[in-house]
């Protein structure tokens, strides 16, 4: 493939035609040639070419023995670590040499497996008989033991040339069954650089013939929907984890999930179940959840799902990239602390830029909660870098109560909101008795209790002042007096105090109606509560009264 067409090429290429994965494996003519072979397994030792148009006999090998156990800078094979060097001069020639400098190049693995269920066609090119494409895929070696992805993968591709010349094989299997592969080996140095190619220049190309495994040993298989996870910081993308029957397999596979250790920290994992059961011939699925943080390195990591049954064990391994947060902004705002009724309380708003953001953020409080007042944001709209911008938002009430404000910022598609919460307090009083009767000459008593509300604390001053109901206690020289013990009482957040109030008639006081007002006070709250004080008739004065109306 040639640097311009490399270049091209993204992790989400958008010419790449990507085949469903209901495409049904088959044995392909091309040509007249049958050159997709699905038989009995080649007997070891006997390696003869699956497709007639290739005179060469297989090395037998695998990936590793392919890529090697030297990486690159990338994490991928590199051409120094390569077990079959140098390859095959021309990638697109259809006859290729079968040994380069003594050293085979033509070679055959067993039991490789798809890295995504897809395969991509691209690079094409003008040929006199059509256009024709290249078809290339990733696959894995589900024994790997080594901890770097890259070396247990390998790229797959089915050369155009071929293609023109009618010796192609056919599409590659889109299925999570194992086969087996034969083709020539071909160091791409473009390669090093993409996840796409395994970020290593071994490759098989061109791919001369595939078929699928035959085993008669009880397996199964684990693959993973998408293969690879491209997310930015701060997402949370989501996987289907499937794990297929094979060769009659039926049982129970343990799962779980890790992530590579310099990562385990901003990286959460989550599997929708621990186990799964399976039919022979059958499969199930679980969900693989992945939280990453704003502060997860970018790059490229790896996701290690493992399937566990007795002592049989695969682990797939899936390619985590992270890439940069794309510009955004985060809103804040405190919640101010307990303030009594009446007063104002202010909460503080930050919003701060990530990743680059530059822009205007509008501020919204609206609406607002029942029984709470606020004036404007002080700046409605903020102008970002710098970062971060600060604005205030102040409210009050004139009930008390805990009230939750939210607070919404906008710039174009992105919105985001916080919430804030106002607390507002005061305190209640009240009387027991209500009501008593006091005769000239002696005293009576009532508790006037004080109860905070919503986290009301501080020290209440009481006072009391006695006024006439009736005529004749308004003819009174002398109204009943009020104190009250203690005059000051310090109430406890969420507590109760109370104070004794004392009302004393003298001799001189006229019987009649009288109320007494209890007054609270503490900063700017006051609240009152009522006294009634009846003064009785002296008792002789009823009997001299009572004796005069029967002498007369």
């Amino acid at each position: 493939m040639g640097t311009a067409g490399r270049a091209r090429r993204t992790w989400t290429r958008s010419f790449c035609r990507i085949i469903p994965l209901f495409v049904i494996l088959s044995a392909a003519l091309i040509g007249g040639r049958l050159v997709s072979v699905q038989g009995s397994a080649i007997p070891p030792g006997g390696l003869p070419s699956w497709n007639p148009s290739v005179p060469c006999t297989a090395l037998l090998t695998t990936i590793e023995g392919v890529v090697g156990n030297q990486s690159n800078a990338n994490g991928g094979g590199s051409f120094g670590g390569g077990k079959v060097q140098p390859g095959v001069p021309d990638k697109r020639s259809t006859s290729p040499p079968c040994t380069v400098n003594g050293n085979a190049t033509f070679v055959e693995i067993h039991r490789v497996q798809m890295v995504t269920l897809s395969y991509t066609v691209e690079d094409c090119a003008q040929y006199p008989n059509g256009n024709f494409c290249d078809t290339t895929f990733n696959v894995q070696d589900p024994n790997c033991t080594s901890p770097d992805v890259y070396m247990c993968r390998l790229h797959l591709e089915i050369d155009q040339a071929w293609k023109s010349s009618g010796i192609a094989p056919g599409e590659p299997p889109v299925t999570t069954q194992l086969f087996d592969v034969q083709g020539f080996v071909y160091w791409d140095a473009e390669g090093v650089g993409g996840d796409w190619h395994s970020f290593s220049g071994w490759e098989l190309h061109p791919l001369s013939a595939w078929r699928l495994s035959n085993s008669t040993t009880a397996d199964f298989s684990i693959t993973s929907n998408p293969g690879r996870f491209a997310v930015p910081q701060g997402s949370s993308p989501s996987g289907t984890i499937i794990v297929n029957s094979l060769d009659g397999f039926g049982g129970t596979v343990n799962m779980s999930a890790t992530v590579d250790a310099a990562v385990a920290n901003n990286v959460s994992l989550s599997l929708s179940a621990m186990t799964v059961s399976i039919l022979p011939g059958g499969f199930a699925s679980v969900v693989l959840a992945v939280q990453v943080s704003l502060s997860t390195p970018t790059g490229y990591w790896t996701i290690f799902v493992k399937g566990m049954s007795g002592s049989v064990a695969h682990t797939l391994l899936i390619t985590l990239r992270v890439t940069p947060a794309p510009p955004n902004f985060s809103i804040f705002s405190t919640s101010p602390a307990a303030t009594p009724v009446g007063s104002s309380a202010t909460s503080a708003i930050t919003v701060t830029g990530l990743s680059g953001f530059a822009g205007n953020v509008s501020l919204f409080d609206s609406p607002l909660p029942q029984g709470l007042t606020c004036g404007p944001i002080s700046l409605g709209s903020l102008s970002l870098p710098p970062s971060p911008a600060s604005a205030s938002l102040s409210c009050n009430s004139s009930r008390a109560g805990i009230y939750t404000l939210t607070i919404a910022g906008f710039s174009g598609p992105l919105n985001h909101t916080i919430t804030s919460m106002f607390t507002f307090t005061d305190f209640s009083i009240s009387a027991s008795p209500t009501s008593m009767t006091v005769a000239t000459g002696s005293s009576g008593t009532s508790t006037i209790s004080l109860g905070s509300l919503y986290g009301f604390t501080g020290s209440v001053s009481l006072t009391a002042t006695v006024a006439p109901m009736d005529i004749s206690s308004s003819l009174s020289p002398a109204y009943p007096t009020a104190s009250l013990n203690p005059a000051s009482v310090n109430i406890p957040a969420n507590g109760t105090g109370a104070s004794t109030l004392i009302v004393s008639a003298s001799l001189l006081t006229i019987p009649g109606t009288y109320k007494v007002t209890v007054t609270a006070h503490s900063q700017t709250l006051t609240h009152s509560t009522t006294v009634f004080v009846t003064v009785p008739l002296p008792l002789l004065t009823t009997i001299g009264f009572t004796l005069n109306h029967f002498l007369f």
